[in-house]
């Protein structure tokens, strides 16, 4: 009896705590510009990521290579950037760091990185999602409406990675890597419903990780483990 009790305690603690495998997370973000809003901040605040801004792509590519970032989210919507600027990326996607990771300019050795080609389509508006991971509270679909871009969307075509959403015509709209990484074609201030946008950027931030549980969650369970420690009193009584 006192070791399936035993059992059971190291159980209950197993399931409190894998809850929480993106609280407290460390990101380095940099986004070079915005027409309209970037769901991305206020998706890390939502979630209760730490994170830390680049000031610029010199400074990301710096800090990158100066922690060991859990995740690292670069979104190039409105500056023209070289690979050589950010020499580290391959260093950290090849030591299994995770990346969120947009390109306006298209820029085919950063896409190579990341497992995708440019088919050299772009501006369109309607996004199908297929990656369940992708879809919660989101949906199979999502819109796109342009804040101003002359390029607002990209075809991809993958080489290594997944497809995990697709335009109307058949070019990817976003890829998934074996590790995790997520390549958009899109501009992430885009988005037709915010809410949407805000919900599938939660979404990405929280690709293959476990859940944060909502705090009465978190208070049920140290409610229920107490019981089982109480429980556990009266057996050895």
């Amino acid at each position: 009896m006192k070791k399936r009790f035993r059992h059971a305690i190291v159980a209950s603690l197993i399931s409190l705590f894998a809850f929480t495998g993106t609280a407290g997370a460390t990101v380095l973000y940099w986004a070079d510009w915005n027409l309209g809003m970037n769901p991305f901040p206020m998706a890390m605040n939502e979630l209760g990521m730490a994170y830390v801004t680049a000031s610029d792509n010199d400074d990301f590519n710096a800090k990158l290579n100066s922690a060991s970032w859990e995740l690292a989210v670069l979104l190039l919507q409105g500056n023209y950037h070289g690979s050589a600027e950010f020499a580290n990326v391959p260093l950290y996607l090849g030591s299994g760091g995770r990346m969120i990771f947009t390109d306006f300019d298209k820029n085919a050795t950063m896409g190579s990185w990341f497992g995708i080609g440019y088919t050299g389509s772009e501006n369109m508006s309607a996004v199908a999602i297929t990656d369940p991971n992708l879809q919660t509270a989101v949906g199979p679909s999502i819109d796109l409406a342009n804040p101003g871009w002359s390029t607002w969307s990209m075809g991809m075509s993958v080489t290594s990675a997944n497809s995990a959403a697709f335009f109307p015509n058949g070019d990817t709209a976003i890829a998934v890597t074996s590790t995790g990484s997520i390549i958009n074609g899109m501009m992430k201030d885009a988005f037709a419903d915010y809410g949407k946008g805000l919900q599938l950027a939660k979404n990405e931030l929280t690709y293959g990780q476990v859940a944060v549980p909502e705090p009465s969650t978190l208070v049920l369970s140290i409610i229920g483990l107490g019981g089982l420690v109480a429980y556990g009193r009266r057996l050895r009584m």
